[in-house]
């Protein structure tokens, strides 16, 4: 009897860790899982919807995107780090946070206070190369593939700004603000990403299972779709203050100090048409201009030598370009700045 009340006591006052897959970012993996769909084939259009750091503020894919997405058009790679959290430890602490998010399911349950559901894709029926690396458990990727994930409902009071600094997680992205100098600065912790996963359009079975659980909306906010899928991804590691991209490494280390005046010194987009652009700069030098529509794809470059801070009206050939919308990068003495515009 003595025995079997030890092996009780320490049973109740051990504390179990649950398996949890993030997206690859920054931080090294000591575990990797890689998850790889065969999408749509025919007029494939799986990839990047929009890379932006607010609603109307664009950049191009290649500041945005880390390494644990890849895509083409008609396929995706998800690759994982595996880690392994206590009972509760999503929804208490430096993982609590203001807005809801996922991570992927790898445990035979969820941890305490997370909601599972599952999106089943089917994807490519003819000459399907879904594969998978590692122990994916629980989920399952055949010809089609189920992908189970955690929700973590938002935390009311909640001041951590991104539960797992340097990954990714599925999200819409967290903004905090700071005001220097008379100068609004916004800081933003993590970047976020739309990506849209073009499945079988031919016959499509795709599906979801909430198990119960009632807040559906919240999760569409972050994964969503019918016949074809649509994700929000969030990683840790770059802010934006004032249209300048910088690294964590910069004023991002520590939020609260001051901006430099270099920092306040980003070039803006103030008019885009057929026969112009127009920039106003902040301080002298040469001013690199490029144009790209939305799928990341450059079609206009152009370069101005020795030009005055002030309002510059910079013509360019636009050519056989389209309308539509585009994404116009402007880079001077080392800043960029970037914005989704659409031309008439």
């Amino acid at each position: 009897m003595n025995k079997i009340f030890v092996l009780i006591l320490i049973a109740t006052s051990m504390c179990f860790a649950t398996r949890i897959g993030v997206l690859k970012g920054k931080s090294a993996c000591a575990e990797q899982i890689t998850i790889h769909l065969d999408t749509e084939d025919k007029n494939g259009s799986t990839g990047i919807v929009q890379p932006q750091l607010e609603p109307g503020v664009f950049i191009l894919t290649s500041n945005l995107v880390a390494n644990g997405i890849e895509s083409t058009r008609s396929d995706i790679t998800f690759k994982y780090c595996v880690l392994n959290v206590a009972d509760k430890e999503l929804t208490t602490g430096s993982r609590r946070v203001p807005y809801d998010y996922a991570v992927l399911m790898l445990d035979s349950k969820c941890p305490a206070g997370t909601y599972k559901f599952k999106r089943h894709h089917d994807t490519e029926d003819k000459g399907n190369s879904n594969y998978y690396r590692g122990n994916i458990y629980p989920n399952v990727v055949n010809d089609n593939a189920d992908l189970y994930y955690c929700f973590v409902p938002a935390s009311s009071g909640a001041t951590a700004s991104f539960p797992f600094e340097g990954y990714g997680i599925f999200a819409n992205t967290y903004k905090t603000a700071r005001r220097y100098a008379g100068n609004t600065i916004s800081v933003y912790q993590t970047e976020l990403t739309e990506f849209y996963i073009d499945d079988e359009d031919s016959g499509n079975s795709n599906g979801w299972d909430y198990y119960g659980y009632s807040n559906v909306s919240g999760i569409s906010q972050i994964i969503s779709g019918g016949k074809n899928t649509t994700m929000h991804v969030s990683y840790w590691g770059f802010v934006y203050v004032d249209g300048i991209i910088m690294t964590k490494a910069s004023s991002a280390e520590n939020p609260a100090a001051p901006a430099s005046a270099e920092q306040l010194a980003a070039p803006t987009l103030k008019g885009f048409d057929h026969s112009a652009i127009a920039v106003d700069l902040k301080s002298a030098g040469d001013v690199r201009i490029s144009v790209a529509n939305v799928n990341g794809a450059v079609v206009a470059n152009i370069v101005e030598s020795g030009l005055q801070p002030g309002v510059h009206q910079i013509k360019w050939n636009s050519g056989a370009i389209p309308n539509g919308r585009y994404i116009v990068t402007i880079k001077q003495n080392g800043m960029v700045n970037a914005k989704n515009v659409i031309l008439k």
